[in-house]
């Protein structure tokens, strides 16, 4: 038991979701809520390395498709992520592009999602 204990000890969590408008249900206001939960492992010369290189080929991404990023991020507040999911692909928006690389987007995908939230809040007044 103390195993396991140390073990989710060492890790941090990344906790978000998304709350859409309610609706009026019998009077009732009734939302939506879609969470997620990014667990992370202490971060080593490794993991940098990783992070560098994601954060290239997204900055790559942003100049190279700003229309498509922009509708990436606007699909997934609306919940509409099948669309996302076909905007990404059709960019190259994939993690196993990131894994050729020498990265992995995960944790990168984290961090934009908290700064689209921050972007959001502050230009609507959360």
């Amino acid at each position: 038991m103390k195993e396991n204990m140390t073990e989710t000890a060492n890790r941090a969590k990344l906790t978000a979701s998304i709350t859409r408008n309610p609706l009026k249900l019998d009077g009732l206001s009734v939302s939506l809520d879609q969470s997620f939960t990014v667990e992370f492992s202490p971060f080593g010369p490794m993991e940098v390395k990783k992070a560098l290189t994601d954060s290239e080929m997204i900055t790559s991404l942003l100049r190279e498709y700003p229309t498509e990023m922009a509708s990436i991020i606007n699909d997934t507040f609306a919940g509409r992520m099948e669309a996302a999911k076909a905007t990404a692909l059709k960019i190259g928006l994939t993690e196993e592009a990131f894994q050729e690389a020498g990265g992995g987007m995960l944790f990168w995908i984290g961090i934009a999602f908290c700064a689209g939230v921050i972007g959001t809040c502050a230009a609507f007044g959360c």
